[in-house]
């Protein structure tokens, strides 16, 4: 044999296969309970798992977009809680005249979404009972001096009956907008009341 060394490595070569199989992985969804819906869920009770399949990303990365809200099937489900949230989010502990304007719009909407007739007991009975905490919440406010002044006028609003009635007259929804075209197409525009 003049080439021992390349009959050796062919020997070998034909010994091993040309491409080895690895074991197969065991499933992730082994011993789960598959539920169809919007997405495929699967519960693994014993692992104490839940496994959720999302579609392949898209061009720009992204799996999907969904908005998450949780709810009983019946009932208000979570609407305590996203009232908190809210009001939460629109009386922070330092405001500036633009949050109050705001927190005043939510806190008054509140109450008179409550006083709607088409509104459940249940909801009103929510609403209200959370209009009525934040009054005297903002009776206790500490703060500046506009800060407290404007706590104080809208938790007195909100706790005397006569006041809360005026308060919660049905005001308009949109904006008012001024007739015709704010540069320069009318002069007195600016001069509304």
């Amino acid at each position: 044999m003049r080439f021992p060394f390349l009959s050796a490595v062919a020997a070998l070569a034909l010994a091993v296969p040309a491409h080895a199989v690895a074991p197969a992985a065991p499933s992730p969804f082994a011993g789960t309970t598959a539920i169809e819906g919007l997405l495929p869920v699967h519960v693994d009770r014993s692992g104490g798992r839940i496994l959720l399949t999302l579609p392949p990303a898209g061009t720009d990365g992204v799996s999907a977009r969904y908005l998450y809200a949780t709810a009983l099937r019946t009932g208000l489900g979570s609407a305590p809680t996203f009232l908190d949230r809210l009001l939460g989010a629109t009386l922070p502990d330092h405001t500036d005249a633009l949050s109050r304007r705001i927190a005043y719009r939510t806190i008054v909407t509140m109450a008179q979404v409550a006083r709607r007739p088409g509104t459940t007991p249940e909801v009103a009975a929510i609403l209200d009972s959370r209009v009525h905490d934040v009054a005297g919440a903002l009776a206790r406010r500490k703060g500046d001096a506009a800060d407290q002044a404007w706590a104080s006028s809208l938790s007195r609003q909100l706790l005397d009956p006569q006041e809360r009635e005026r308060l919660l007259a049905d005001r308009p929804r949109a904006v008012d907008v001024p007739p015709g075209d704010p540069i320069g197409g009318e002069s007195d525009w600016m001069d509304r009341p």
